[in-house]
């Protein structure tokens, strides 16, 4: 797994930390964002183009097909950032 020490931190308007918490990027060691990846289903991005870049990301709540509501950042390197369930076993490529 890359970025295993990898930290989501929610600031307000003044800049102000509100929150901070553990997350789990990618399941591809990279920090390149895959050209339309935003557009593609995870279906369809290849194993090593399962990658998230570092970097500071401006986001908003969002609907999601199958996972209700969902932090989305926004742009090219846009990626969705939901609750995790800590008893599902992890999967691997």
């Amino acid at each position: 797994m890359d970025k295993a020490a990898a930290q989501v931190l929610v600031f307000s308007g003044d800049g102000k930390l509100r929150g901070a918490a553990p997350a789990l990027f990618g399941s591809a060691i990279g920090d390149h964002s895959a050209p339309g990846g935003a557009k593609r289903a995870l279906s369809a991005i290849p194993g090593h183009d399962r990658t998230t870049p570092a970097g500071r990301f401006i986001g908003a709540y969002g609907p999601s097909d199958d996972a209700g509501r969902v932090l989305q950042p926004e742009g090219e390197a846009r990626r969705a950032a939901g609750n995790t369930d800590p008893g599902r076993q992890p999967r691997h490529p």
